[in-house]
């Protein structure tokens, strides 16, 4: 597959192949700004699906210096070359997050929720022992050994775990693999469990969130010792833990169904799973601004506002027409919506922060309203296209609609008469 697919990329890449293979200094590439673009631009301008990073970028150009090559085709084949190679020295790799959650004694375990082709296993902590050696089930229950390691100053060790497994090259690419679907998981949960409820007051900025972040997860390559990592959160001192109802979790598993499989990037599936992760990210912020401009991002998605170029009067033009689901005030949810989008515009282009409560509230309705609508019609408008053509037709009177399909049956009968002239002709 090219890496770079058309001529003026290619052009773009030459040249920073070029320039890096000149600035090699025999032992790596000092650290310059120059350098650093050309790496980043390489990347920067690939196919997002070729899975080129820095690092493959650096382990290519190396070979390509020894073997005196520089040409895009002789990356292009050492790129191939590599991705061989990782794929048959990629190792086993098990993590395991502590997840702030009590089960219902309805759940039982063996328990797993799948998304995105990752599946999350419930484990006790006592299940996490059996993968750890007798020095590491100490350290797990360490307090002081946690917080040297994690900076987490949690008293006791959550008793429930995730534990994913996945194989990689390295850590990185085993986190890469599996954080898109964490991240949707986590914004499905929070869905399902903060669906149109509001914040009526805030004594201080904290997150929405009902599900605690994880603070740390426990990383184990094949049967090596494992090692720690944090995650980079603000650690909420008297967070609960969520108490999970059997119904609740039910709910979390028929939401999960369609998104058991990575959806391809045309999907309208692709469009729910990535605001799901946005979702997460709005409810985890803990300062108004970020999480007002987290569900703004759920509304973009759903209304595809790449293709309006980001006017947000057409964006409200995709959205505002909920209000006969919920039945809202037309004029007032609108007028509300303008106020809205001319707040992100001030936050984005100015750097205002000064956000109330109450607009994050008609923020987060206008994002569940949105995506909970395309969740449930996806099956009939299953591709990004069709979600296109429905914002574009949807409020056509029934006269103009009738005019389009007779206009369409008409296409569809030359084309099929067309094919029949080519057969006849052929014959």
């Amino acid at each position: 597959m090219p890496i770079w697919k058309d001529e003026s990329r290619q052009k773009v890449a030459q040249e920073n192949i070029k320039f890096l293979i000149a600035a090699w200094n025999g032992n790596g590439w000092p650290i310059t700004w120059a350098n650093s673009f050309a790496l980043a631009g390489l990347v920067a301008c690939s196919v997002r699906k070729s899975g080129l990073n820095n690092n493959l970028v650096r382990q290519v150009l190396q070979k390509m210096i020894a073997s005196n090559q520089d040409s895009i085709a002789d990356f292009e084949v050492g790129f191939e070359k590599l991705k061989k190679l990782t794929a048959r020295t990629a190792q086993t790799w098990k993590i395991f997050i502590p997840i702030a959650m009590e089960l219902h004694p309805d759940l039982e375990l063996p328990l797993h929720l799948k998304m995105l082709g990752v599946t999350f296993k419930f484990m006790t902590l006592q299940q996490v022992d059996k993968h750890l050696s007798s020095a590491v089930r100490q350290q797990i229950r360490d307090p002081n050994y946690i917080k040297l390691h994690t900076g987490a100053t949690n008293k006791k060790t959550p008793d429930l775990f995730w534990y994913i497994s996945v194989n990689a090259q390295s850590f990185d690419e085993a986190w890469n693999a599996i954080s898109p679907a964490l991240d949707a998981l986590r914004g499905n949960i929070e869905m399902c469990l903060n669906l149109y409820r509001m914040r009526i007051l805030g004594s201080r900025p904290s997150a929405r969130r009902v599900f605690p972040q994880s603070l740390w997860m426990l990383c184990q390559k094949d049967k090596n010792e494992p090692h720690w990592r944090y995650f980079i959160n603000d650690e909420v001192l008297d967070a609960k833990p969520l108490k999970l109802s059997k119904e609740n979790f039910l709910a979390i598993v028929q939401n999960c169904k369609p998104l058991i499989k990575t959806p391809s990037e045309e999907s309208t599936l692709s469009v729910i799973s990535d605001c799901f992760r946005l979702y997460s990210q709005a409810m985890d912020a803990r300062f108004p601004y970020d999480s007002f401009l987290g569900f703004w991002q759920v509304i973009e998605g759903v209304v595809q506002s790449e293709s309006l170029g980001g006017d947000t009067k057409k964006v409200i033009g995709r959205v505002h027409w909920h209000h006969r689901r919920y039945k809202l005030a037309s004029s007032g949810f609108r007028e509300t919506l303008l106020d809205l989008a001319e707040l992100r515009n001030d936050l984005v282009h100015r750097g205002l922060r000064d956000v109330t409560e109450d607009q994050v509230n008609f923020a987060k309705f206008a994002a569940e309203a949105a995506l909970t609508w395309l969740f449930y019609v996806c099956k009939f408008l299953p591709t990004k296209l069709h979600l296109e053509q429905f914002y574009k037709l949807k409020d056509v009177s029934p006269q103009q609609l009738k005019i389009i399909q007779e206009t369409l049956n008409y296409i569809k009968l030359n084309t099929q008469s067309k094919q029949a002239q080519k057969i006849k002709t052929k014959s």
